[in-house]
């Protein structure tokens, strides 16, 4: 065993080394532009980083928030902001929310453990908070629509139509935004996009009667601008 400040301590310093070697590797190949490798490795290198973060993540919250549900809470409230995870309600003349994630949702050939038991947790008390302020009450017949957002990076990632995941999602939205997710009162859609930014997932929830209006005012909107 080994005292948990001492252990992030390490961690800081290695992380610093590595960063050190990280911008000497930059500016030796500063000026060698021809030089190629292969995108595997850049993927497999971006990968690591995100999963060892979200374990830095996950330490720090078994040995500093399982106290009590406010600290928990308070926890992962901050890291839905630091993430990146908003939501908020379109100004439309029928009732919109928007989920926006900055990344893509895993598909069926991914675990979904750190989802679950890290990212999801964000998402949850995001949507808890952002529920229980404006005092929202879920939509019966409700309407969810997925829009992905691949980058070049992550074009070999794009989902089949019959690989699409979204259940973690939708159990996190049954009770808060939704009243449940079962298809006699919930409409799924999905939907793809090419994009020169960075990957993302923009999920909306209307009411299911106001799906086509709905649809023109922000799906189409959608097409017709470019994702920069």
């Amino acid at each position: 065993m080994i005292n948990i400040k001492n252990g992030i301590d390490m961690v800081v310093k290695r992380t610093a080394a590595i960063n050190n070697d990280i911008i000497k590797l930059q500016k030796q190949l500063s000026d060698k532009d021809n030089l190629r490798i292969e995108k595997t490795l850049i993927n497999k290198m971006l990968t690591n980083t995100e999963q060892n973060l979200i374990d830095l993540r996950e330490l720090f919250y078994v040995f500093n928030f399982t106290s009590s549900e406010d600290n928990m809470r308070r926890y992962f409230r901050e890291s839905a902001e630091i993430i990146g995870i908003d939501i908020e309600q379109l100004e439309m003349p029928y009732v919109c929310y928007k989920l926006t994630l900055p990344f893509l949702l895993p598909n069926q050939r991914k675990k979904w453990g750190v989802f679950k038991d890290t990212i999801g947790k964000s998402v949850y008390y995001a949507i808890d908070e952002f529920q229980k302020t404006n005092k929202i009450t879920p939509i019966h017949n409700s309407s969810v629509s997925f829009v992905s957002y691949y980058s070049s990076l992550h074009k070999r990632y794009i989902h089949d139509n019959d690989n699409q995941e979204a259940r973690d999602v939708l159990n996190i939205l049954n009770n808060m935004l939704i009243l449940d997710d079962n298809s006699l009162i919930c409409d799924i859609h999905y939907y793809s996009k090419l994009t020169s930014s960075h990957s993302k997932t923009e999920i909306y929830i209307t009411e299911a009667d106001c799906y086509i209006n709905f649809y023109k005012d922000v799906l189409l909107n959608l097409e017709k601008k470019p994702e920069n």
